[in-house]
């Protein structure tokens, strides 16, 4: 594996955690109900497609920050990660 498609590969996986942990903290603060329970809830009611379209918002700020430094290939891969929230959202709602 070349050394960009590792670079790639971290950005994606930085920018998946990035929106899980968005989608988490909204939980957490958002709901009165344990982050399991809150998602299964959202799922049910429709909400769950937006609320992953929220936590893929700390992704601008990781984009923003890779951008900043001239890491373009980490860049990319929290694109990627950003689109496949997108995509998810999409299906979801």
């Amino acid at each position: 594996m070349s050394n960009q498609s590792k670079q790639i590969v971290s950005g994606l996986i930085l920018g998946i955690i990035s929106t899980l942990l968005g989608v988490i903290l909204y939980m957490f603060f958002m709901t009165n109900e344990e982050i399991g329970e809150g998602i299964i809830m959202a799922y049910r009611s429709g909400f769950l497609g937006k609320i992953i379209g929220l936590g893929a918002l700390p992704n601008l700020i990781l984009f923003s920050y890779f951008i900043k430094k001239k890491y373009l290939y980490q860049a990319r891969g929290v694109l990627l990660a950003t689109f496949f929230a997108a995509l998810v959202t999409l299906y979801l709602i």
